[in-house]
């Protein structure tokens, strides 16, 4: 799942999502002004991360996965959910990134 987060977009705040299957290798980008996040429907799952830059913890940040602003339908309500993830902020724009 991916969600335009730049504000000055026609799909601001709207989000694309696509299921990724072992059966069907497929890679997805998520360009500068999207934030991302996934769900696993499966027991395991091993995912791969590609960035543009070295990870910096100081500059980490997320919005709460279920926030109305986004309105994403999940395919799954049984969440297993790190408290980092649970603990997450809603969106609230301005905001700065």
């Amino acid at each position: 799942m991916l969600v335009d987060v730049r504000p000055q977009s026609k799909t601001f705040k709207r989000y694309f999502s696509i299921i990724l299957s072992e059966d069907e290798p497929t890679q997805v980008f998520a360009p500068a002004g999207f934030i991302h996040g996934f769900c696993v429907l499966t027991d395991q799952a091993i995912m791969h991360y590609k960035s543009s830059t070295y990870y910096d913890r100081t500059k980490e940040f997320g919005f709460r996965w279920n926030d109305p602003a986004f309105h994403i339908d999940w395919p799954n309500e049984n969440f297993i959910l790190s408290t980092k993830d649970s603990e997450q902020p809603f969106f609230d724009y301005p905001y700065e990134l």
